[in-house]
């Protein structure tokens, strides 16, 4: 925590010099009463593609909510920056808000025009900012068809509203669930990067996972990061023991790896063989306060026989997928202090998607040049009509 401390008062230092300079012209703009003309013209440049919110500023004669000569402005814009620096503490992409752009157009702006535009940008970034913490950035079934659950997304002026009826303060930390999971996700994130900041997790965990071109789906690996051990364990059917040997992978059977880890990674999908595959015969061969993290398909998993186990073992779970989703309000798992659960959003990473597009589209120029695709994944017949998804009942 003292990492992101010492961030936010940097922050603050460049926060105040600009707020000086901006108080200075503000008292120009006072004065000039042909001054709204190219402000307007400046927040109307920046709104183009935002017509909600350019509607809300021509309902309120354009009044100024991020640079308006006074202490509540001033103390939006300080809120607003802190919790874009801050992105990253909730799992959000900091860099699509593009802060440093901001914090370098509030410096050098010195004409009505660029302030207009730099209101506008800010509003822009916190309606997006606030949306993505209160319903997350990404659509469920979008990542993946088998999640049903929906998500009420809100228009802008349900934001802009909210955070004019508030004190800036407790509006910014209104934001984002406030359920007691979440809470607990936050500390143990926070746990990990105090962690990760200190050198890593030297020899507490044993393996990492395994990332092969076509990874069979009966796979149950164990991770740690690469660089701390190469004890390297690993179960797949579906791939031949000299390509997992040739990737630093010792080949166990199940049985071993439960009694073996101290990390275990779940990347199967289901098929007509695996369905509860992990069930409490391999959960009680784990040792104590060992972790098992699952982020494939839920039916791989007996999820009665883990909370049963997770409730009398000192085994810790963390779950990015659940038989329902989402999960009941009133399902007794919820209340089990040894689970984790995430909203099935594990790869939901901007570096994946970007390496996503480009497997794409380097296989699309090689189609386009009468070559057969080298990097996605083949359909294979042998194994493909041996998955079996959950179908979707909400699209």
């Amino acid at each position: 925590m003292n990492h992101y401390y010492n961030k936010m008062k940097i922050i603050t230092r460049i926060l105040i010099i600009s707020f000086i300079a901006w108080s200075t012209f503000a008292e120009k703009l006072i004065a000039d009463p042909f001054s709204n003309v190219n402000l307007i013209a400046g927040l109307i440049s920046a709104l183009q593609q935002h017509p909600l919110i350019l509607d809300f500023y021509s309902e309120n004669d354009y009044e100024l909510i991020w640079f308006g000569n006074n202490a509540l402005a001033s103390q939006r814009r300080a809120e607003l920056v802190n919790s874009l620096q801050s992105a990253s503490f909730h799992g959000l992409p900091g860099k699509k808000y593009q802060v440093n752009s901001l914090l370098s157009k509030l410096s050098t702006s010195d004409s009505l025009f660029e302030i207009g535009l730099l209101e506008g940008l800010f509003m822009i970034a916190f309606t997006e900012y606030a949306s993505d913490l209160d319903t997350g950035v990404l659509i469920p079934s979008e990542v993946d068809t088998d999640i049903v659950r929906q998500i009420n997304f809100k228009d802008t002026d349900f934001y802009i509203q909210g955070l004019l009826s508030r004190n800036p303060y407790d509006y910014f930390r209104s934001l984002g669930p406030q359920s007691s999971e979440y809470a607990r996700l936050l500390v143990e994130y926070q746990k990990l990067s105090e962690i990760i900041r200190n050198g890593g997790w030297s020899n507490i965990a044993t393996d990492r996972i395994l990332r092969f071109g076509d990874s069979g789906d009966d796979v149950v690996a164990i991770r740690l990061l690469e660089p701390f051990t190469n004890n390297f364990l690993a179960y797949d059917p579906w791939l031949p023991s000299k390509l997992l040997e040739d990737n630093n992978c010792k080949i166990n059977s199940l049985n071993e790896i439960f009694k073996k880890s101290d990390v275990i990674y779940v990347l199967s999908s289901i098929t007509t063989k695996n369905k509860h595959m992990i069930d409490k015969k391999l959960l009680n061969l784990m040792k104590q306060n060992s972790c098992l993290l699952i982020l494939s398909r839920a039916n791989v998993v007996n999820f009665k026989d883990l909370l049963k186990i997770s409730k009398k073992r000192k085994i810790k779970v963390a779950t990015d997928v659940f038989p329902e989703e989402p999960v009941k309000k009133d399902d007794p798992i919820r209340k089990s202090k040894n689970i984790l659960f995430s909203a099935h959003r594990a790869g939901a990473l901007e570096s994946v998607f970007y390496e996503m597009g480009e497997i794409v589209f380097e296989d699309l120029k090689l189609i386009n040049k009468g070559l057969p695709p080298k990097l996605c994944r083949k359909a294979e017949l042998e194994t493909v009509r041996k998955l079996r998804s959950k179908p979707v009942k909400i699209n």
